[in-house]
């Protein structure tokens, strides 16, 4: 297998991919794995001596950069970023410390499952880069899926010696492992020890921060910026200043970078420093001691700091515009005066310990004045540099801020270019979404419109492939895109598989293996947006703030340009003030499904397109007609309330059946009033016939000023007329199915309880106030010790969601009666409903079978809400995730089935989305807040805990349910117990 360098080079979590099942497999004596996938490095003789460079100290800690430079830039071919740079570094660091005679630095690709070889330590480098090895298999695969250490070596007598040890290490930075290295052959008699296993560790742990930024970084596309002093002040200048410093106050000063090494040479070196840094491995610890100072000094500034062999040095931090460059460090005095101490030290170290004991002594020792001296001209040294430094780099970046602008400008000016004078909206949108996939450098992008019914539907993409859009397009009505829409406000969701907000959004994307994260961003101004721009990134967590300013620069544009395309399209067929007027209308008459309601804003909104000061509507009812509504603030009754068919203006408008205008009531004898006096501002008349299908439903009546109302007034009066009859009409008719939707959803709810021994089972089930929604739950006893539980929500409203809740209810049940098995059931029901419902309807179900005998919780989730699992012993909970899409969504979906050993005390909790999405303002009650109601209730009966769910839900969200809430909590009593048959 030949992997690409440049591919991405992804994380893995220990654990995340499974190990092979058995012991480790035998030890190689070579970086040879049995789980490799090409033909293996060439190695070393395992019997030959140590090579001279390695066995010479002096020279190896200098030599062993540019071996391990030149074996990289080899078998890297074109990689050259900074990644490629920090495992060199290391790899040599790490061979130094501990005697390594060979080695190799991999990177782990998760996509893929394998370890790559980046960087190779005195192996030949040509075809390194094609060397990998399966995660999980064979001894660097199994470091690599378990995050841990191993140290392999031959036994007592072995022929192959200390040459054939192994010491493989990860570089983890927390809980993901982005690396390994494996360091073959040492000097030592006994092969690597412990202590070299400890310093190995201690080195990738200091590392792998920077390795795995630079690696992120690199699989982006990007270039790793870690800022080095040396890059923006001259080392010359920089050994001037610290010799000039040096022999000014006669003190040993140097300049270190980042990562404690020295810029130049040490001014006025002393011979205990020469003698410590003659040695690799002293050497190296020199450099860790100084990376720790300077790690001090970034955080607190100036300090003083006593390295690893007792020296106390003064450090001052170099920073450059907030970025920490390296420290200016001066070495004052030897600090350990015990004789003995500095023998161990020496001998730890690998030093003579009577030449260390004797250069110790002579080491030169600054007086109270020329500390205080060098402290103070030491600051004033490094403001100065940093100042330097921090000119340089505002240079560089404004240098990439204009080539980046530029890119910019031109991808912008290319979009123009394709939509100037574009009329279609469709194309507008592809255009978006092409040219925002390439600006961010994303997976995919989408552009997300509202319709005419005002429900969000994607209407262009690009980057998702054709089975990914088929459910992705059904879920933009709960996405980020829709959410963006609702609020007016971007939304990022940074972790898309740790996401659980929206649900089906998730299951959707989660197909396309590079999106891991999401932006979505307002097309149009917040106050009313058209739509959604989202981009899909290949890495988690926030995108940068510049990839934001070119997205809402693009969106900026894009929005533009749809406004346009849509205006242009609308206008060809409508005016534009008749579709201003149609618009809030059909928004004003669907606003409300409350039959009272409706009419006052039927009232309120013809005296407002009128101008009228005052309005009425009048209903029939029989041979009468009567006010159910004043419009207007005042609501002033200008005309008798109840009138005869055919009496007063209103009466003869209903009899007619015909639009009436009257410029004067007063010198009118038909007008009849119950009031003392006419309003000065209610003197003339319009009433207009509300018909629905021919058929009388009211008056619309408004009062105003003796002015003449044009034809254009009285036609969109009119019009309005008959739109506010159909609505009132649909409105009873909806009250109507209201009733008979209800009395199915009660019809639908189980009869009789779970009846198994071991379980107590707390309910409840709360319709919303206004809609009757698709909620439903369901009990199947299986036998004495076993059970189903069922908990599902079916998309849409009334009459259409009960047919389908009551659809599903039964295939269920005849599923489960059949073969209880939760993928099982879940399977078959799939393929049944996909077959029956309609496009666009879906179910999602939790799924659960119980049995207390085996003590097993076996369950299935489609696309619900995750199930809760509320452990006493370990007082929290565990989530149940979805384990498949929402049934009737996909026909051919496979569902998994989940199991989980339970125990006596455990509790279950199911529930609708009507639970953790109660608003209160713009703060939902969510599942966090859901888990801490469960701990607060656990020890209270079930019954009591599903009440007590429901009151915290309530008192959340004050308002009163917006939609149906069902909530069931399940405790396990044991196999020896009986259920309590109480709710």
């Amino acid at each position: 297998m030949k992997l690409n360098p440049q591919e991405p080079i992804p994380t893995v979590a220990p654990g995340s991919i499974s190990p092979p099942t058995g012991s480790l497999p035998p030890h190689h004596a070579e970086p040879v794995d049995v789980g490799c996938t090409t033909k293996p490095l060439p190695a070393l003789d395992a019997h030959a001596p140590l090579p001279k460079d390695l066995q010479d100290p002096t020279t190896a800690s200098e030599e062993y950069r540019s071996r391990a430079a030149d074996s990289a830039s080899s078998a890297t071919g074109s990689e050259t970023g900074t990644s490629v740079e920090l495992l060199q570094d290391l790899l040599g660091r790490v061979a130094t410390v501990v005697h390594a005679q060979r080695g190799m630095a991999l990177v782990v690709d998760a996509e893929r499952g394998v370890l790559v070889c980046r960087v190779v330590y005195r192996l030949p480098a040509q075809n390194s880069n094609t060397v990998c090895f399966k995660i999980g298999q064979g001894n660097n695969g199994m470091v690599a899926a378990t995050g841990q250490p191993l140290r392999l070596n031959p036994a007592a007598g072995s022929t192959s010696g200390h040459s054939a040890s192994l010491l493989i290490v990860p570089i983890s930075k927390g809980d993901h492992v982005v690396g390994v290295l494996n360091m073959s052959g040492t000097a030592s008699p006994d092969g690597f020890s412990e202590s070299d296993q400890t310093a190995a560790l201690a080195l990738t742990t200091e590392a792998a921060p920077r390795i795995a930024r630079a690696l992120e970084k690199h699989r982006r596309g990007g270039s790793f910026e870690e800022l080095r002093l040396g890059d923006f002040v001259p080392i010359s200048l920089l050994r001037d200043v610290q010799n000039s410093l040096s022999d000014l106050l006669r003190l040993p000063c140097v300049f270190v970078d980042l990562h404690g090494r020295c810029i130049a040479p040490i001014s006025r070196a002393p011979d205990f420093c020469v003698l410590l840094r003659s040695k690799p491995s002293s050497a190296l610890q020199c450099e860790l001691s100084m990376t720790k100072a300077g790690s001090r000094s970034e955080d607190a500034g100036p300090c003083f700091f006593e390295c690893h062999a007792g020296v106390m040095t003064h450090v001052t931090p170099i920073l450059a515009g907030g970025h920490y460059l390296g420290s200016l460090v001066a070495m004052l005095r030897y600090q350990t005066q015990d004789a003995t101490r500095v023998r161990l030290t020496a001998t730890e170290l690998g030093i003579d310990p009577y030449d260390a004991l004797a250069r110790a002594s002579q080491f030169p020792s600054a007086s109270p004045d020329v500390e205080a001296a060098h402290v103070a001209i030491a600051g004033l040294i490094a403001r100065l540099i940093g100042s330097l430094a921090a000119e340089q780099i505002k240079i560089n970046r404004e240098r990439e801020h204009v080539r980046t602008t530029a890119a910019e400008i031109g991808h912008l000016r290319d979009f123009m270019d394709q939509v100037s004078g574009t009329l279609d909206p469709q194309r507008v949108a592809a255009e978006t979404a092409r040219h925002a996939m390439s600006l961010a450098q994303g997976a995919a992008a989408d552009v997300t419109l509202v319709g005419r019914d005002g429900r969000p539907s994607i209407v262009a993409q690009r980057g998702f492939t054709p089975d990914v859009v088929a459910v992705l397009s059904p879920a933009a009505i709960d996405s980020p895109a829709a959410e963006v829409i609702s609020s007016g406000r971007s939304c990022t969701v940074e972790d898309i598989s740790g996401e659980r907000r929206f649900t089906s959004w998730v299951h959707a994307v989660r197909r396309h293996p590079d999106a891991r994260s999401a932006v979505s961003m307002v097309l149009g101004v917040a106050e009313k947006p058209i739509g959604a721009l989202t981009v899909y990134c290949r890495e988690s967590g926030p995108p940068s703030s510049d990839t934001v300013k070119m997205l809402e620069a693009l969106a900026d544009r894009a929005a533009l340009a749809l406004r346009s395309a849509q205006a242009t399209e609308q206008a060809r067929s409508n005016e534009q003030s008749l579709r201003l007027f149609l618009s809030r209308m059909t928004r004003g008459l669907s606003s409300s499904i409350d039959t009272s309601q409706l009419i006052q804003w039927i009232a309120d909104f013809a005296a407002e397109i009128s101008g009228a000061a005052h309005s009425a509507v009048y209903e029939i009812l029989g041979d009468e007609i009567q006010l159910k509504s004043a419009g207007k603030a005042s609501r002033i009754v200008v005309e008798k309330p109840t009138l005869s068919i055919g009496e007063g203006l209103s009466g003869t408008v209903a009899r007619q059946k015909q639009m009436l205008q009257v410029p004067d009531i007063r010198r009118d004898g038909r007008f009849v009033t119950s009031a003392a006096s006419i309003p000065t501002d209610a003197v003339t008349y319009v009433g207009v016939p509300m018909l629905y299908k021919g058929d009388m439903v009211g008056v619309l009546a408004v009062y105003g000023l003796p002015t003449s109302y044009s034809e254009n007034d009285l036609q969109l009066l009119g019009s309005f007329a008959g739109q506010a009859a159909a609505a009132i009409e649909n409105a009873r008719s909806f009250e109507h199915q209201r009733k008979i939707a209800t009395i199915m959803q009660q019809s639908f709810l189980p009869r009789e309880r779970l009846s198994v021994k071991g379980i107590e089972l707390g309910l409840v089930f709360e319709p919303a106030s206004e809609t009757i929604g698709g909620d439903y739950y369901d009990f199947v006893t299986v036998n004495t010790t076993s059970g189903v539980v069922i908990l599902g929500d079916v998309s849409g409203k009334g009459i259409p969601a009960a047919t389908y809740t009551a659809m599903g209810k039964y295939v269920l049940r005849a599923y489960a009666f059949e073969d209880p098995s939760p993928p099982s059931v879940l399977r078959r029901a799939n393929a049944a409903l996909a077959a029956q419902v309609e496009p666009g309807i879906f179910i999602t179900l939790f799924y659960a079978l119980v049995d207390v005998a085996t003590m097993t919780l076996r369950y299935a989730n489609a696309g619900h809400p995750d199930g809760l699992l509320y452990r006493p012993s370990l007082q929290q909970c565990l989530s149940l995730p979805s384990t498949g899409l929402m049934l009737g969504a996909l026909p051919s979906e496979r569902y998994e089935g989940k199991s989980v050993a339970i125990q006596p005390g455990d509790l279950l909790v199911l529930y609708t989305d009507g639970v953790t999405e109660a608003r209160n303002g713009d703060e939902l009650f969510g599942v966090e807040r859901l888990k801490r109601s469960i701990s607060l209730l656990a020890s209270q009966p079930a019954r009591e805990i599903a009440h007590g769910i429901r009151r915290e839900v309530a008192g959340f969200n004050s308002g009163g349910f917006s939609d149906d809430i069902c909530i069931i909590a399940l405790r396990i009593l044991g196999s020896s117990n009986q259920a309590d048959p109480s709710k």
